[in-house]
């Protein structure tokens, strides 16, 4: 009797204790907050627009740019200017815990002298098309600004952007000249052809006698294409 009263006594005893143990909750770790940013040297030229990424973790804070000389260069968003030639230290920091913070060096340099200029564009067109012709500057970092004429207006109608009209057919050359350095240019030799047929209509009639001959005429559609065809019969 007294046995089973102790083995009652021990294993209520031991029920309650692993019944007491305290229980434990796991947590994620906190991340402490931090900036980081996709560059920390930006090289940048005179009016060269350049894109970062800024990325925080640990907070759903926002983040500012100070900058140390607002003449050198601008942000927009996350798009930084070249304004003036020179360095100057940009810094991220986040807007509710400003001590967390990067730094970003940015270097503004001088574009150089172009020294070619080609241009990028279809040789033939069609009447009636369009195409956007493209100044490419070298070297790299040269200005591919330029000034667009054309040989024959007549021919060849051209905007300020380069984009050109074909007008009549012939043969013109497009220039490019550079906007600083007027003896840098570059040319493109363009022929305005016939437009490629898009459909033959044959008139005439549908029916002949027998040892009888009718006449049949072709058209080719657009007017402006070749209007040779050749004839054959199934």
């Amino acid at each position: 009797m007294i046995k089973k009263f102790l083995f009652g006594f021990i294993f209520f005893a031991l029920a309650f204790l692993v019944g007491c143990e305290p229980t434990t909750e796991e947590t994620e770790p906190q991340i402490d907050p931090s900036i980081s940013a996709s560059t920390q040297t930006l090289d940048l030229y005179l009016d060269e627009v350049k894109t970062i990424t800024i990325t925080v973790q640990g907070t759903s804070s926002e983040y500012e740019y100070v900058i140390a000389d607002a003449t050198i260069v601008s942000i927009t968003g996350n798009e930084f200017t070249g304004l003036k030639k020179g360095s100057t230290i940009v810094e991220a920091r986040l807007v509710d815990n400003p001590e967390v913070t990067i730094s970003i060096t940015v270097n503004v340099l001088e574009r150089p002298m172009p020294v070619l200029i080609q241009i990028q564009g279809e040789s033939q067109m069609e009447l009636d098309t369009t195409q956007q012709l493209v100044a490419i500057a070298t070297p790299e970092g040269a200005s591919s600004e330029v000034v667009w004429s054309v040989s024959d207006e007549e021919v060849i109608a051209i905007s300020e952007s380069g984009e050109i009209t074909a007008l009549a057919f012939g043969v013109v050359t497009i220039t490019a000249q550079s906007k600083n350095y007027n003896r840098i240019r570059g040319t493109l030799e363009i022929e305005v052809v016939k437009p490629s047929p898009t459909e033959v209509n044959i008139d005439g009639q549908t029916e002949v006698e027998v040892e009888k001959k009718i006449s049949l005429s072709a058209s080719v559609l657009p007017v402006e294409a070749a209007q040779e065809v050749i004839w054959s019969v199934d």
